[in-house]
């Protein structure tokens, strides 16, 4: 993978030469689904330099830390999953609260008139 194919590390996309920001969850999936492609061997490894360390440093040279990565990359999966349940459920509850308030302000002008 080239390096041209990332972002940046500044949030406009103006980063110097070499700057990179941490991959995020599907980066990671999909140099995951590449390196298991290619026999998911240490050596077969596809490289990309991270900040601090190399995608070969992140396997090892045993592969021992393959399921910390997988586990990493599934704990953030779960987190977007959990943000976006949060969102929805502070929908729903806005949208409920704002029901409430219509129909007892309807009422009240109901009393209120008759």
């Amino acid at each position: 993978m080239r390096q041209g194919n990332l972002s940046r590390g500044t949030p406009n996309g103006k980063g110097r030469e070499g700057g990179l920001k941490r991959p995020g969850a599907v980066t990671k999936m999909l140099m995951l689904s590449r390196w298991a492609k290619h026999g998911g061997t240490c050596r077969d490894s596809p490289r990309i330099e991270t900040p601090g360390r190399s995608w070969l440093a992140t396997y090892g040279p045993d592969g021992s830390r393959n399921r910390i990565v997988v586990v990493a990359v599934v704990v953030e999966v779960v987190v977007v999953v959990v943000e976006i349940v949060v969102v929805v459920v502070v929908v729903v509850v806005v949208v409920v609260v704002v029901v409430v308030v219509v129909v007892v302000v309807v009422e009240v002008a109901v009393v209120i008139l008759v």
